[in-house]
């Protein structure tokens, strides 16, 4: 997990592997399916990627990696 703060007209593409989770603490970014301002999580699924583009200086709390196996619960 990690803080990131992203400063206004930062544009960068990412891939996730293993999936991402996003939450906007303040700020807003965009991506090719939306814009995301302060109080929206996001979740990209493993294999993904964007091209993100920063709209106003923005905090974010991401966590990646973790998607990359399915929960899967057995019955005892």
């Amino acid at each position: 997990m990690e803080l990131l703060r992203l400063e206004r007209d930062f544009e960068s593409r990412f891939a996730y592997d293993g999936g991402v989770e996003y939450f906007v603490l303040e700020g807003a970014f965009r991506d090719a399916h939306g814009s995301y301002p302060a109080g929206v999580w996001l979740r990209l699924p493993a294999g993904s990627s964007q091209v993100i583009q920063v709209t106003e200086p923005c905090l974010v709390w991401r966590k990646q990696g973790h998607l990359l196996n399915p929960v899967s619960f057995l019955e005892s």
